[in-house]
């Protein structure tokens, strides 16, 4: 078995670090979650950047945030990319790979009020279960279009002792 390797050029200004990775189901497009440092003008640069199978940065395809993105994952029977920030934000955005993406839904602070630590679609594309750091839990619904969610459950676990 043959292996080609691509080398992917982030597209930044400084010194970036990829965070996460994860390829859409469809074998067609990854998203790069990236940190990027720019020591001279003292900033730092939260982004999710779209790459080809040629190992390209999709032009226009980049997400940028305010904070760090925790997790990432695709929803398996379409082009949804769902983002868990660590703000408490939840967005998805819409990917076809040629046009810049398009939000279909971004949640309010009423749902998580701390860092998403994990995101994930079920095996059907049709719910989204995210938590957060403090053990918030929300299942969200998404209609075929991908265009409308909405939380169908909130739970809160408290763990006080582990061991």
């Amino acid at each position: 078995m043959l292996f080609n390797a691509a080398v992917c050029r982030l597209d930044t200004a400084g010194d970036s670090f990829v965070s996460l990775l994860a390829w859409s189901h469809n074998d067609t497009i990854a998203a790069i979650a990236t940190l990027t440092l720019d020591e001279r003008n003292d900033t730092e640069t939260f982004q999710v950047q779209l790459m080809n199978t040629d190992g390209e940065i999709i032009p226009n395809s980049s997400i940028n945030h305010s904070c760090e993105a925790l997790c990432i994952d695709w929803q398996p029977n379409g082009r949804i990319l769902s983002i868990g920030w660590a703000d408490g934000l939840v967005q998805c955005w819409m990917v076809d790979g040629k046009n810049k993406p398009t939000i279909t839904f971004s949640n309010s602070t009423q749902h998580h009020d701390s860092a998403i630590s994990v995101l994930k679609w079920n095996p059907f594309g049709k719910r989204l279960i995210s938590g957060d750091k403090k053990g918030q839990i929300c299942i969200w619904s998404v209609d075929p279009r991908g265009t409308t969610n909405y939380s169908i459950f909130m739970l809160t676990f408290f763990f006080t002792n582990l061991f």
